[in-house]
């Protein structure tokens, strides 16, 4: 019987997969979860074991040598950016099938990966570490300003923000914020801000061979959207930029050797037309890409990459359908939820194919605000690339959402 071990959070697509995939196969089912997650898993794992945090590698290290005192592990299973170095660190530790600890560790620390690809002559954005607040003066001469502040491991734009200059790097705002984050014991960087068009790439490997891929690009790029509209689409294959940017991802993945595994890389296209590497993970890419993908070419990420990582076959079966498919993020905001765009207007604009809500009337909504902070998303259909802006501002024309925070009385 092969013994899988699952480290994930709340994260909902492996947890279907796990389960439809136990109904119909032998498999044990152990999971690494954090301990407000344990319940989740109660009625179909054969092992749970909750921990404060599943980032800790300490903690993972000496409940994983009581599991296989009992039971050989076969596969770990790291669905999400925070299980993906516990997971490398696990398999280098114990010997167990996967990607590695080094591996991981590139694919997930923004310092450990840019160094490595500057090393190898892979461009990326200019880049320092920050140690102190009272560096940045130094750091901003010397790269130039704006600089981007961010952490060295993290998702999304979650805590990543812009200084614009020396004067604006003594704003206390700025002081506050970074000293706030130096809690949590994770290094930061600081790199040059760069204008750009932002694109990402979403791949696939099995055994070491590239099984698909595909290439889309943002229609502003993350950091500068906030309570606007964000998403992409994917683009066509005949662009060149679409060779040029799956040449990098090839030689990004060689650099850092992945075998097995989705990966998740953006790139940024400079207004000179160079192209650097913005970071590259080792895990499915979020908001409203894999749902996209599958609309698009009929290729479940979440499902292949699962089968990947226990050494499953995901016999994929590419069908590209005729259009430019793409996904847009409605903005949205903490709170209670008093008014909201109906679902059935939402799907009455033109060239819609789907639409997912996440929030119901009256629900308290209380997220960490970053780029997959999304009321729904919406997915489209478009005839060509030049419907795109048209569509957006159909879409922004449409949708609204009211809100109200609760005062201390209403608690």
């Amino acid at each position: 019987m092969c013994h899988v071990l699952l480290i994930n959070s709340d994260k909902p697509e492996p947890i279907r997969f796990l389960k439809e995939y136990k109904q119909k196969y032998d498999i044990y089912l152990s999971v690494l979860t954090r301990n407000r997650y344990t319940s989740i898993y109660n009625d179909f794992a054969d092992e749970v074991y909750g921990v404060d945090d599943i980032t800790d590698l300490s903690v993972s290290q000496l409940l994983v040598i009581d599991i296989l005192e009992n039971k050989k592990i076969d596969y770990i299973v790291t669905p999400t950016e925070k299980s993906v170095l516990t997971g490398g660190f696990l398999r280098s530790y114990y010997a167990i099938n996967g990607p590695k600890f080094e591996t991981t560790l590139c694919m997930t620390n923004k310092l450990a990966m840019k160094t490595k690809l500057q090393q190898v002559g892979i461009t990326v954005t200019d880049f320092k570490r920050l140690d102190k607040i009272g560096d940045l003066s130094e750091i901003g001469e010397e790269l130039g300003w704006p600089l981007v502040l961010k952490p060295a491991l993290g998702t999304g734009t979650l805590n990543t923000f812009i200084v614009k200059s020396l004067k604006d790097s003594k704003n206390q705002v700025h002081i506050d914020k970074l000293d706030s984050l130096k809690k949590d014991k994770i290094p930061f960087l600081a790199e040059k801000y760069v204008e750009m068009e932002e694109y990402h790439c979403d791949a696939l490997y099995n055994k070491g061979k590239l099984s698909f891929v595909s290439i889309s690009k943002y229609f502003s790029p993350p950091l500068k959207v906030k309570h606007k509209l964000l998403g992409s689409y994917i683009i066509d294959q005949k662009k060149p930029i679409y060779k040029e940017i799956l040449k990098i991802q090839e030689s990004v993945i060689n650099t850092f050797g992945v075998l097995d595994g989705p990966t998740h890389m953006e790139i940024y296209h400079t207004p000179s037309g160079e192209l650097l590497v913005g970071e590259i993970a080792l895990r499915v890419g979020g908001g409203g890409i894999s749902d996209t993908i599958f609309k698009k070419y009929n290729v479940s990420m979440w499902d292949a990459s699962l089968l990947i990582a226990i050494n499953q076959d995901p016999q994929l079966k590419t069908k590209s359908s005729e259009g430019v498919f793409g996904w847009c993020g409605l903005p949205c905001q903490n709170g209670v939820i008093k008014d909201f765009t109906p679902l059935e207007e939402l799907l009455k604009i033109p060239y819609v194919i789907d639409v997912q809500l996440h929030y119901e009337l009256g629900e308290n909504v209380h997220e960490k605000e970053m780029s997959t902070f999304h009321f729904g998303k919406i997915y489209f259909r478009l005839d060509n690339e030049n419907q795109i802006e048209k569509f957006l501002n159909t879409v922004q024309e449409k949708f609204y959402l009211h809100t109200e925070k609760l005062s201390m009385s209403n608690l």
